[in-house]
């Protein structure tokens, strides 16, 4: 059984498709009129929140934040800046360049923070102790491409424990079926709650255990989306 912690009292945690989430994300912004950039940094003061408590002190003596382009990947610039001011030691290491209004805007924060921005190189995770992945959300339905294809299976073999953010990279949000490849996490944080694929045999493996963080999305909206009777 996967192993649920819940930062709002809810017992159950709602269930969304990939389709779902998005709605509940794109309301929020032009319905309630949330910023993206202010649910991007509610995730990613939810995450750390969580990281700090679950974490060991070795355990975050240097975290190496691996960054998309996408939104998960600005979510993994916003993390790496909470942590750094929380006393961590943080390498940024993005895949690709941020591509989207909000990861562009946490991305330019960080490196004026003067957090180190590393390509990927295998020496870099030598002394590290932990890793998070922000490489891909839940958008991502094809198979994975890219440099991708070959830091996922290297970061299984650093022996360092892996929390993946919102969704392991690489595994389907409704099937649960990695897309060719995919993280194997030791926790996932997610947001808003757990996600359909979350619930099939396939993706227990991906998954480790799971976190769900609120990012103050309007419940009217969590309750329309959700998957019924969840």
């Amino acid at each position: 059984m996967i192993a649920i912690t819940m930062q709002s009292k809810e017992k159950q945690p709602p269930i969304f498709t990939r389709c779902g989430v998005r709605n509940v994300d794109s309301d929020a912004i032009e319905h309630f009129r949330i910023e993206g950039i202010v649910l991007m940094e509610n995730a990613a003061r939810g995450s750390v929140d969580v990281i700090k408590d679950l974490c060991s002190k070795d355990e975050l003596q240097h975290v190496i934040v691996l960054c998309g382009a996408g939104n998960n990947g600005g979510d993994g610039y916003a993390i790496a800046r909470h942590l750094h001011n929380r006393g961590c030691r943080v390498t940024i290491t993005p895949i690709a360049p941020p591509k989207t209004p909000e990861a562009i805007t946490n991305a330019n924060i960080t490196e004026k923070m003067g957090i180190p921005f590393i390509l990927f190189k295998e020496d870099i995770f030598e002394d590290a102790t932990l890793i998070i992945d922000a490489i891909f959300g839940t958008g991502i339905s094809e198979e994975i491409r890219g440099p991708a294809l070959r830091i996922i299976p290297f970061l299984h073999r650093c022996n360092v424990k892996i929390i993946s953010i919102d969704i392991p990279s690489g595994l389907d949000c409704d099937s649960g079926h990695p897309l060719g490849i995919a993280v194997k996490a030791d926790l996932t944080i997610t947001f808003v709650g757990l996600k359909q694929g979350f619930m099939q045999d396939s993706a227990s493996k991906f998954l480790g255990s799971i976190a769900v963080v609120d990012i103050g999305c309007p419940q009217e909206l969590i309750k329309k989306y959700a998957l019924p009777n969840t």
